[in-house]
């Protein structure tokens, strides 16, 4: 009997978390459409849509004109029926944002740190949750979760970072600690993962079943978008691109090799690339910053006013990401890659580049065509992906290992 109900239960879930997905997918979409699409008694379509509506999930557009008898009521999801919290936990800073369903935000908080205790960072985080709340207004019941993106190798299941080399974290339960102290659902997950789920519903990835996503910033990350779904692999541990070695003769990279991509062309190896020149003297209006610290947004700057050393360390760099990029294509054969980061700013000098060695470097004359696109989201990429965390799983069709955030 217990079965029975669980199954049934289990079944109205399901239909009521499908019906939710052709709409996002479809919408605007009448109810006769969707019981014509999911072969499903409209009845229970309707039942489930006037869940929905209640929910905050769906709203009615105005009727379609035209045509006898009763007409159609368009369907679409309701931007402000929910809202979710986005954390990107970074190195020495933490972003976090609340936005709709949209990805539309509409609070903001962010706090930087040099104590890289996990009590300390936490405790703030779940503040900066107190604040975002009373910025936005939003009711707390209308909170669907907190999700959070960093660095390292995460445990999405579990919620735990089992490394973050840059803060020296091992194995911290982080949605177990704040979960407990919010009372909202909270999901982990790698940055580079959150870049792609927001490149797939909010960005360039969303007509795409295969992209990849190129992060450039103080280190260099990817994520693979395939068959619809992110690649984690085995171990989590997917995308380790910044760690393909692309130079024999470079620098000692942060896992402790040589001349990985990461040494060679991210924001840190740039910076510290033209300040070796500016040491021995080569001219550069870059000389004025030396004394106080040279910074990556002082080098996109003499970039844009035609300064030679900054136009070709950026150059060089350029080269290097062509080389790991021309790995992934030959590799994978994506639709597309889509590249994020501080490194945007100088799309311009950087993509050309790319191009130029993928076409000597990938073997197929058709993926020599693969599109190199710069992602939209740009600074607020991995807030928005840690939100997308939250609505992938409430999207997510529900299992009886995998129930769904749906109440019956």
């Amino acid at each position: 009997m217990m079965t029975t109900k669980m199954n049934i239960e289990l079944v109205k879930k399901f239909n009521k978390t499908s019906i939710l997905r052709t709409i996002r997918d479809k919408e605007p979409i009448s109810r006769s459409e969707i019981s014509e699409l999911m072969n499903l008694a409209r009845p229970s379509v309707s039942d489930i849509v006037t869940e929905l509506i209640q929910e905050g999930w769906v709203r009615e557009l105005n009727s379609i004109k035209g045509g006898r008898g009763r007409r159609p009521i368009p369907l679409e999801i309701n931007p402000d029926g929910k809202f979710i919290i986005g954390v990107e936990l970074g190195v020495r800073r933490v972003e976090m944002i609340l936005c709709n369903l949209h990805a539309n935000i509409l609070a903001s908080h962010e706090f930087e740190f040099d104590n890289n205790q996990v009590t300390f960072i936490l405790e703030q985080i779940c503040s900066g949750v107190e604040d975002l709340i009373m910025k936005s207004g939003v009711p707390f019941n209308k909170i669907l979760g907190i999700g959070i993106a960093m660095h390292g190798v995460v445990d999405p299941v579990r919620g735990v970072s089992i490394l973050a080399p840059n803060l020296g974290w091992r194995d911290v339960s982080i949605a177990k600690e704040i979960q407990e102290k919010t009372k909202l659902m909270t999901i982990v997950e790698n940055d580079c993962m959150c870049s792609a789920l927001a490149e797939s519903w909010f960005g360039l990835g969303k007509a795409s079943e295969n992209f990849v996503t190129l992060l450039v910033n103080y280190g260099i990350g990817s994520s693979f978008f395939l068959d619809g779904k992110i690649y984690r692999g085995m171990n989590n541990a997917s995308g380790r691109v910044g760690h393909v070695t692309v130079s024999e003769e470079g620098p000692k990279c942060v896992c402790g090799n040589y001349g990985c991509l990461e040494a060679m062309a991210s924001e840190t190896a740039i910076v510290s690339m033209a300040v070796k020149r500016l040491r021995i003297g080569e001219d550069s209006i870059l000389h004025r910053h030396l004394e106080h610290g040279l910074r990556i947004q002082h080098i996109y700057q003499g970039a844009n006013l035609g300064d030679p050393l900054s136009l070709d360390v950026l150059k060089i760099a350029g080269r290097f990401l062509g080389l790991g990029v021309s790995h992934i294509i030959n590799t994978l054969d994506p639709e597309a890659i889509i590249i994020g980061g501080g490194i945007v700013h100088a799309a311009k000098i950087i993509i050309p580049t790319i191009r130029e060695i993928i076409n000597r470097r990938v073997l197929s004359d058709k993926a020599k065509k693969t599109p190199i696109l710069v992602s939209h989201l740009q600074e607020h990429l991995y807030p928005i992906g840690a939100a997308t965390l939250i609505l992938e799983r409430c999207f997510q069709l529900p299992t009886v290992l995998q129930p769904s955030l749906f109440t019956s």
